[in-house]
């Protein structure tokens, strides 16, 4: 499980919270992954998903280890009274 701080509520003033490869929060996901076979994550609402998804994509393609065949990414709106919260975000078997 994996809720890293985002800079606290300012973050909610910008536009899209786009991930860098470089990110903290995407090196600390990809550690996670060599101990664990299945990862919960929380993500900002502002968060630019598909950036999101091609990073994650592009780092477990050049570190075939974390490759298998049963896992898969999958992303989740949450919302609550009917505001979008934050982006809940699964990895590993279904």
């Amino acid at each position: 499980y994996l809720a890293p701080p985002w800079g606290g509520p300012d973050y909610y003033k910008i536009e899209s919270f786009h991930p860098e490869p470089s990110n903290e929060v995407i090196i600390d996901f990809l550690k996670s992954l060599s101990i664990a076979k299945n990862v919960f994550f929380l993500l900002p609402a502002n968060t630019d998903v598909e950036a999101l998804a091609e990073i994650i994509a592009e780092k477990i393609r050049l570190n075939t280890t974390l490759i298998s065949e049963s896992c898969s990414l999958k992303l989740e709106k949450i919302y609550f009274n009917e505001r979008l919260k934050f982006i809940a975000g699964f990895y590993g078997n279904s």
